[in-house]
């Protein structure tokens, strides 16, 4: 897939400020601090469309970026950072909780995580949820320039076995190594009917 366009369309922080209009979703869920923000723009060939911040927790909203004017990459707000205050969290928790369990427009999701850390029991929670929900996704492994090829494979050996039938790729925001295996992800689930939840 060809990125020839991508802009920051806006920040959602109750249902009421999803986009209307009807375009398919791409939706990127993660751990704080795994590089959901760098890996949009390196995706996007922009270095400043998704703010980076070294303080995990900084999104608090859903961000929605128009690309190619065709379609949403939805940023979601990072999970499991314990600093949060919870009333914060549960925020986070009600807004995502009704954007999974309404939002018809959401073809995928891509679950990034640190490809230096094995799954953890929030992100298989995560993946197990989905999946009732009847929701497709794919793990995205960044920060894979970490590693040596041979400690890259066992990783994603790992991942793969954690995450059973689900595809895992590798992807370094550093680099941009992974970057067409998940643009052509993002194609390909692009190319489906919009899912139904029900």
């Amino acid at each position: 897939m060809k990125v020839r366009s991508a802009r920051f369309q806006t920040s959602a922080f109750t249902t009421s400020g999803f986009p209307k209009g009807g375009l398919p979703e791409i939706g990127l869920v993660g751990r704080s601090n795994v590089g959901k923000s760098c890996l949009i723009n390196q995706l996007m060939q922009q270095p400043d469309l998704a703010r980076t911040s070294r303080t995990p927790g900084r999104t608090q909203s859903l961000n929605f970026y128009l690309i190619n004017e065709s379609f949403y990459l939805v940023d979601f707000p990072g999970y499991g950072y314990a600093r949060v205050p919870e009333p914060v969290r549960q925020s986070w928790r009600k807004l995502t909780s009704s954007y999974f369990q309404a939002r018809t427009t959401l073809c995928q999701v891509l679950m990034i995580v640190d490809i230096r850390r094995e799954a953890t029991p929030l992100d298989l929670q995560l993946s197990a949820w989905l999946k009732t929900l009847g929701v497709s996704h794919t793990v995205v492994a960044t920060k894979s320039d970490k590693f040596s090829g041979n400690q890259r494979r066992a990783a994603l050996a790992g991942l793969r076995r954690a995450y059973g039938d689900l595809t895992v790729l590798a992807f370094s925001a550093r680099t941009g190594d992974g970057r067409e295996e998940v643009l052509e992800e993002i194609r390909n689930a692009l190319l489906k009917p919009t899912i139904s939840i029900a």
